[in-house]
């Protein structure tokens, strides 16, 4: 199979199950899920404050920020569709509305505990580098550069992170690289991380790997997967991964891997569900 280009998302996902990003790669749809939506909704709307940002100096208001943030999870969900777990199915509205909800509020939370912070001299910057031993050029989108050379990524999560979590994600490696390919300097790079508990928001700012040493063991990943791609490997999920399941994979009920089994018993339970 050629590639075109490698991105965090293609590693990631080849990551978390080969066969899902097979078949994703040869056309067949999936449709976000709610999370993603509501990271996709907050997202959106820190680009709108730091694009305004980078050339007012100030912070858009909290109005314009949640607005921007609504807009684009209620445009994404008209869009591209949802997917919701077969057993969640009947509470469908209810769990848009919440995740509507709850993308608001970290909008808040964006605008309160992390926007104040940058400087941005770009936003949703793409930078793409050939990398010799790579059959495709490695891209990626950088949420937004602070102008002391700083790299904060924006991370909407159910469940709070560690530092030993920050590390084990290569993210930053990757996007640390394609700065310093541009700008000829390493960024410092932090995971902005914002969620919620019964207490209120919370915002915890975690550093991730960057350095030649990092991206050297990176491009020996990338080799690897390049080469799996190429020559048509494409390993499942373990089967015991939380991502093989019904609730988080749309080609649960289709994939090759597993067990009849064990779909004939979530078919049964979907069944007594509906």
């Amino acid at each position: 199979m050629h590639i075109k280009r490698l991105s965090w998302s293609l590693l990631n996902r080849f990551h978390l199950c080969g066969e899902q990003l097979r078949r994703i790669l040869e056309g067949e749809r999936l449709p976000p899920g709610i999370a993603a939506l509501k990271g996709r909704g907050v997202h959106y709307g820190a680009e709108v404050n730091f694009k305004a940002k980078r050339i007012s100096g100030q912070d858009e208001p909290l109005d314009v920020v949640q607005d921007a943030s609504r807009d684009r999870y209620v445009r994404d969900v008209r869009k591209d569709g949802v997917f919701i777990p077969w057993n969640e199915k009947w509470n469908a509205k209810k769990l848009l509305s919440e995740g509507l909800d709850f993308t608001v509020r970290q909008a808040r939370n964006f605008r309160e505990n992390v926007a104040p912070k940058v400087q941005p001299t770009s936003a949703e910057h793409r930078i793409e580098m050939d990398v010799e031993g790579l059959p495709a050029p490695v891209m990626g989108y950088i949420d937004v550069v602070d102008s002391r050379h700083w790299i904060p990524d924006l991370k909407v999560l159910k469940n709070k992170w560690n530092q030993n979590k920050a590390f084990g994600s290569l993210q930053s490696v990757f996007y640390s690289e394609l700065y310093r390919h541009e700008t000829g300097v390493y960024p410092a790079f932090t995971y902005e991380c914002l969620g919620e508990n019964s207490k209120g928001f919370w915002h915890e700012s975690y550093q991730g790997l960057v350095g030649p040493k990092h991206w050297d063991r990176l491009i020996l990943r990338l080799k690897t997967v390049c080469h799996a791609i190429q020559e048509g490997v494409f390993p499942p999920a373990d089967p015991g991964h939380w991502i093989c399941s019904p609730k988080f994979c749309g080609f649960f009920f289709t994939c090759p891997y597993i067990s009849p089994r064990i779909k004939d018993t979530n078919v049964q339970q979907k069944e007594v569900v509906a």
